[in-house]
């Protein structure tokens, strides 16, 4: 009978050499595979905290945004009256006997800017209040505790702003901007204009800032002006991960703060952050998935 050959069998790919202990070739293509993974998962995780801290970067510029737009309108509100006291300041009907004529004048002013022009002397007397009909008696200007524009504008020569303080005749919170009559470098006199904080309480709302934010103007002795004044306003920082900004007035030494609870800044961060953690997973599992079918 013919000799029959029989074909040796292939052997078994989960099979060790015997004196050889090693590892599988399932084995050894799963760890292949996730060799080949790994720099992808390093390069996933470094992308997420890049793009976790763009995130944060960007809240930061916003929120540093809406501050500076706060002090900035603030600024040009007092900026606006301040130029207006200037040019009042130049017109000769400030000559003595002719501040009858200058009140009516002055009735402009209060037109447009919804706050009374007052005419003072250095003794702190007033000449003339465009609340009240020329010639009446006026009380003494009030002497608030603090910085006192009056004083200041007339020692400087320069527009001054003054802490808050409460109206004598309206009985108002308000706040004074005094400009000198300069005449051959002295000033015998003085123009005033009280504004109502609620010309910056207005400006703060017209911001429209989100749910749960705060801010708050402060004269230079911390009192709070306008706004929402919490639990402290000088305060550095509220909860750990908020934001506490300061803006110092170029017209005034006043301050607005800016403050953001970490809720509302940890919340899109957060967001992202979990989104991007499920991403890394997903593609981790798939991994894990793909080097098992591939030892098989």
């Amino acid at each position: 009978m013919p000799e029959v050959h029989s074909t040796p069998p292939l052997p078994d790919a989960t099979a060790r050499t015997p004196g050889h202990p090693g590892p599988t070739l399932a084995g050894y293509l799963r760890r292949l595979i996730w060799w080949a993974m790994l720099p992808l998962l390093v390069l996933a995780v470094g992308l997420a905290a890049d793009s976790v801290r763009r995130l944060r970067a960007a809240d930061d510029r916003a929120t540093q945004l809406v501050a500076d737009q706060l002090s900035s309108g603030i600024d040009q509100a007092l900026s606006d009256r301040v130029l207006a006291l200037e040019v009042l300041s130049k017109s000769p009907l400030l000559e003595e006997g002719r501040l009858a004529d200058f009140h009516r004048r002055a009735q402009v002013f209060r037109q447009l800017y919804g706050s009374e022009l007052i005419v003072a002397d250095g003794q702190g007397h007033m000449r003339l209040h465009t609340g009240v009909p020329f010639g009446d008696a006026l009380p003494p200007l009030p002497r608030p505790p603090g910085r006192a524009a009056v004083p200041t504008a007339l020692s400087s020569l320069k527009p001054a702003v003054g802490d808050l303080f409460i109206g004598p005749v309206n009985h108002k919170p308000l706040v004074a901007l005094a400009v000198p009559v300069v005449r051959e470098e002295r000033a015998e006199l003085v123009l005033l204009t009280a504004i109502d904080t609620r010309t910056f309480e207005r400006l703060i709302e017209q911001a429209h800032l989100p749910e749960g934010w705060r801010a708050v103007l402060l004269d230079s002795r911390g009192t709070p002006i306008a706004g929402q004044p919490g639990q402290d306003s000088s305060a550095s920082a509220g909860v750990a991960g908020g934001a506490h900004l300061e803006r110092a007035s170029r017209l005034a030494p006043w301050r607005l703060v800016l403050e953001v609870p970490a809720a509302n800044r940890s919340g899109p961060l957060l967001g992202a952050a979990i989104a991007l953690a499920a991403l890394i997973v997903a593609a981790t599992l798939t991994g894990l998935f793909a080097g098992r079918l591939g030892g098989r």
